[in-house]
C-alpha cells in the first residue's frame, strides 16, 4: 500500500473524520442500508470510528446510503465538502456524484434561489422519479423537455433523479452523458 493516501496513516491522529473516494479492492460492504458490497472502483464515503481499545477504523457506505445525519455530521466537523478528504483527488464528474449525496440533504455550500417553476403535480413528480429508478432515462429526458422543473423534485423525501444517476454511475458508468443533460436544465442540487 506504497501509494495510499495519507488518511489512511495509522495514527489516528492524522486521519480525518470523513474521507471520499473510489473503493481499492471491492471487499469493503456498505455499513448503510443495503448492506451490499462496495464493487472495486465505485465511489464510496468512509467515516472515522474510533474504537473503545483507542485504535480507529473506517465504516464505508456506498453513495447511495450516505443519509442526511451522515452528510450533516460531516459537513459539521469539516465546513464543506470540498474539505473531505479525497475529494480533490476525485474527477469532476466524480465530485459532482459526491456533491449531490451530501448538498441536498442540508449542508455544506448556501443555498441557492431557484427561478420561480410553475406548480407540477406531485403524481407527475413520483412518475418522474419512478422513471429515473428504473433507469429509463430516455422517459426522463422526455418528461424533462415538457416540465423542466422536474429536474429536482423530490417528492416525499425521495432520490432525485441526480440520485439515481449517482447510481448508474456506480453500475453502469452512463452519468457522464447524463450530468450535462441535467445541468442544462437547470440542475440547482449543488
Amino acid at each position: 500500500m506504497g501509494d495510499a493516501p495519507s488518511y489512511h496513516h495509522r495514527n489516528k491522529r492524522t486521519r480525518p473524520p470523513s474521507v471520499v473516494e473510489p473503493a481499492k479492492t471491492g471487499r469493503s460492504k456498505c455499513k448503510g442500508k443495503c448492506k451490499a458490497v462496495i464493487a472495486q472502483g465505485d465511489l464510496r464515503v468512509g467515516t472515522l470510528v474510533e474504537m473503545p481499545n483507542g485504535s480507529s477504523s473506517w465504516a464505508w457506505r456506498c453513495l447511495g446510503c450516505v443519509t442526511p445525519k451522515v452528510a450533516q455530521n460531516a459537513l459539521a466537523k469539516l465546513g464543506t465538502i470540498d474539505h473531505i478528504a479525497g475529494f480533490d483527488a476525485l474527477d469532476s464528474d466524480q465530485q459532482a456524484v459526491v456533491a449531490a449525496a451530501f448538498l441536498p440533504q442540508g449542508g455544506g455550500a448556501a443555498p441557492v434561489a431557484a427561478p420561480a417553476q410553475p406548480t407540477i403535480d406531485v403524481g407527475q413528480q413520483h412518475l418522474f422519479l419512478d422513471a429515473a429508478k428504473e433507469y429509463d432515462f430516455d422517459k426522463v429526458k422526455k418528461m424533462l423537455a415538457k416540465a423542466p422543473g422536474l429536474v429536482d423534485v423530490q417528492p416525499a423525501g425521495r432520490w432525485s433523479a441526480l440520485h439515481q444517476a449517482a447510481q448508474v454511475l456506480a453500475t453502469a458508468r452512463r452519468l457522464p452523458r447524463l450530468m450535462p443533460f441535467l445541468q442544462r436544465r437547470g440542475l440547482s442540487c449543488y
